[in-house]
């Protein structure tokens, strides 16, 4: 069966590709719907009931799944799009292709739910990734879908969609758009994450993951829109631009976003660069768990942040040279007090030029 379904997806991106125009109708719809549901579903619970007895391996479904999910995505290439000025053939046949296609995603979902606890995480496709992807108009796909017959398969895609937290929090996070400004210090850092959760998570395991830092985000991103008025919104300013750094969607603007705001910062409200530097080192340890879970290659989002670390340093020892002690009580105390500074590691001399300030007062 994996075979025919193989051919029969061959043809579909090729009728896909000439947008079901001109099309020759005469073996077109030589495959039925029902009848490939049924064998696919028959041979799930027939897997279920062997890994149950334990007469069959783990590793063999999920190749099997493995292969079918790469026939689904092979017709994922390119979203599909709702055809225009079709004629009735040719109606007819885009519908039976996108009742196979939704066929594909209510097999892949079903397995989700049927063997879901016996299947590692990191190797199942995501919720997002077996749903149909469209480019179209959301209420000509809705329309669409209507024409085709009532099946188990479209019960199962409907019911999906509408429970997908990751797509639900995903829609709250675009709505935001509204309240914040193309104006706003940070409106670019907001479409940024916008970008970054909108390429779909591929597995259970990195959805899991995007998820939690979505989630994050839109509280932050509502935070910054209920609070639009107000002057002193660093703490969440400083979240959002290193929540775009750790995702890896961040350019060099947005390095220099963080160090001029924190300068802002420093300089009103005398904000603890040492505080800051502790913020920094945690959010290098949040970007190496990130990168270790999903296993991505490329340490752009260290490298930003450690830049970030340097500067706070290097504006640590700028600070410190610019600092004046002032002291009014006895003299000798002073001195007491200033070798045990030195003796203690506090201060460090390193030649005359550093004593001589202190033997002219």
């Amino acid at each position: 069966m994996l075979a025919s379904i193989h051919t029969i997806a061959g043809s579909v991106l090729m009728r896909k590709a000439l947008k079901w125009k001109n099309l020759n109708t005469k073996d077109d719809l030589a495959f039925d719907c029902e009848f490939i549901y049924n064998h696919l579903d028959n041979y799930l619970n027939e897997s279920l009931s062997q890994i149950i007895h334990k007469k069959y391996k783990t590793k063999d479904i999920c190749n099997y799944l493995s292969n079918l999910y790469g026939i689904k995505e092979s017709l994922d290439t390119y979203p599909w799009k709702i055809p225009c000025n079709l004629t009735n053939e040719e109606q007819k046949i885009f519908l039976h292709d996108l009742d196979f296609y939704i066929l594909l995603s209510g097999v892949l979902i079903k397995s989700r739910n049927l063997l879901k606890g016996y299947l590692p995480d990191y190797k199942t496709p995501s919720s997002t990734k077996l749903l149909p992807l469209f480019s179209s108009n959301p209420k000509k796909v809705k329309q669409t879908i209507h024409l085709l017959n009532e099946s188990s398969w479209r019960s199962l895609v409907e019911n999906y969609f509408m429970q997908n937290n990751y797509l639900s929090l995903l829609n709250d996070f675009e709505k935001m758009n509204e309240y914040i400004h193309v104006e706003h210090i940070i409106y670019k850092a907001y479409k940024k994450l916008e970008e970054a959760f909108n390429t779909l998570p591929a597995t259970i395991i990195h959805e899991n993951i995007l998820q939690y830092n979505l989630k994050d985000a839109y509280q932050l991103i509502c935070r910054i829109a209920d609070s639009i008025d107000e002057t002193d919104l660093w703490n969440e300013y400083r979240q959002i631009i290193t929540e775009v750094i750790i995702l890896g969607v961040a350019s060099k603007p947005f390095f220099e976003l963080y160090i001029h705001l924190f300068q802002q910062q420093h300089q009103t409200s005398k904000g603890s660069i040492q505080s800051e530097i502790i913020f920094i080192k945690n959010q290098i340890k949040r970007a190496k768990q990130f990168n270790r879970d999903m296993a991505i290659k490329s340490n752009k989002n260290l490298v930003q942040l450690n830049n970030i670390l340097l500067q706070l340093k290097e504006m640590t020892i700028i600070n410190s040279q610019n600092q004046i002690l002032e002291w009014n009580h006895n003299p000798k105390e002073f001195v007491k007090k200033l070798h045990q500074m030195i003796s203690n590691g506090y201060l460090t001399l390193k030649g005359n030029s550093d004593i001589k300030p202190i033997l002219d007062m």
